[in-house]
């Protein structure tokens, strides 16, 4: 005899879709974040190795960190040496920044305004940044839409048990991992 719980989802419960999605899925329209490095004059410094497609979520406190990863907008992305002793760092010089030392990597918050053969052009605002996505590129999806979820994708629950009704759970958090990438055919 197998026992069944139930999950109850309320309207405070955060459900989240994660997965790949196939190039295809790039279309005009969909916000986008990805970090890359740029110049001064703002040109890509090289191809993008993943891009992120998201869904805004309309919750009411946000940090600012959550804030950045939903708002249109270029910011900057720390370096992870710098955080981490309190001495200057002593390395090598790289011959790539002697030579631009004006180069620094941003996180790119955006909406898809364009995209064929690999070309994106995402709009920040009012500014048009035009990238290259690599032909091995990834493509990632980060959605509260539970519509992408198919039978087969991994769920994962946290949420309370009442001791009175034990077989219900009152689901806080969800998050549906997609097993097969958004947009591609599948396996016959």
């Amino acid at each position: 005899q197998s026992h069944q719980s139930f999950g109850v989802l309320g309207n405070e419960t955060q459900v989240t879709y994660l997965g790949e999605a196939d190039k295809s899925v790039l279309q005009p329209g969909v916000f986008v974040r990805f970090t890359a490095p740029f110049d001064a004059a703002g040109k890509p410094q090289a191809e993008l190795q993943e891009i992120e497609i998201f869904q805004a979520t309309q919750r009411r406190r946000m940090s600012r960190q959550e804030r950045q990863d939903q708002m249109p907008g270029i910011y900057p992305v720390e370096e992870p040496e710098a955080n981490q002793s309190r001495q200057p760092a002593k390395k090598a010089p790289d011959p790539a920044s002697e030579r631009s030392p004006a180069i620094k990597t941003v996180r790119v918050v955006g909406q898809l305004k364009f995209a064929k053969q690999g070309k994106l052009q995402v709009m920040v605002g009012t500014r048009s940044i035009v990238v290259t996505l690599a032909e091995e590129g990834i493509v990632k999806v980060a959605s509260s839409d539970l519509s992408l979820a198919v039978q087969g994708d991994a769920v994962e629950i946290s949420g309370l048990r009442n001791a009175a009704q034990p077989d219900w759970i009152q689901v806080q958090k969800m998050t549906v991992t997609g097993v097969q990438p958004l947009g591609a055919t599948p396996n016959a």
